[in-house]
């Protein structure tokens, strides 16, 4: 199988969330499950026993972790849940990295929100920040660095 098909697959579901957070500022509970399954089905058919338990250990980590912040009310109970489905495509040496592209981009998209809700005020406009969009982001772009590094 070419490698396109889970770098596609993963570019699919993670797109989707952030359209879905930015139009709705909600991340559906089905996308996420299709985002961790179709992540879980990669894994096992791609490689080894030794190389699956480091994606199903970010997994962990980032759900511990995500659960956290979403208790402490910094984020979203559908982005703490998207995030975690999101590492499991990736393994646990990534995760220093998802989590600081996911930080990048969050600052991006508050200072684009802070800009936006500055010079086009609505009425109706939600404060909320749509962080699905910079966990979609940070993946990409986690994706797009390994890969880069992977090549040299």
């Amino acid at each position: 199988m070419s490698p396109l098909v889970p770098l596609t697959l993963l570019a699919i579901l993670a797109i989707t969330g952030a359209i879905s957070d930015l139009l709705s500022r909600k991340i559906p509970n089905w996308l996420t499950l299709l985002t961790l399954l179709v992540g879980i089905a990669f894994l096992f058919t791609a490689g080894s026993w030794s190389e699956v338990w480091p994606h199903l250990a970010h997994f962990a980590v980032a759900l511990i972790v995500s659960m956290t912040l979403f208790a402490f009310g910094m984020w979203g109970g559908g982005d703490a849940k998207f995030y975690s489905a999101l590492a499991i495509w990736f393994p646990l040496s990534n995760g220093p990295l998802l989590a600081l592209s996911v930080a990048v981009a969050g600052v991006i998209v508050i200072v684009l929100l802070a800009l936006w809700t500055r010079f086009r005020p609505r009425e109706n406009w939600s404060k909320e920040v749509p962080y699905g969009v910079a966990i979609a982001t940070g993946a990409l772009a986690t994706t797009l660095l390994v890969a880069l590094r992977q090549s040299a």
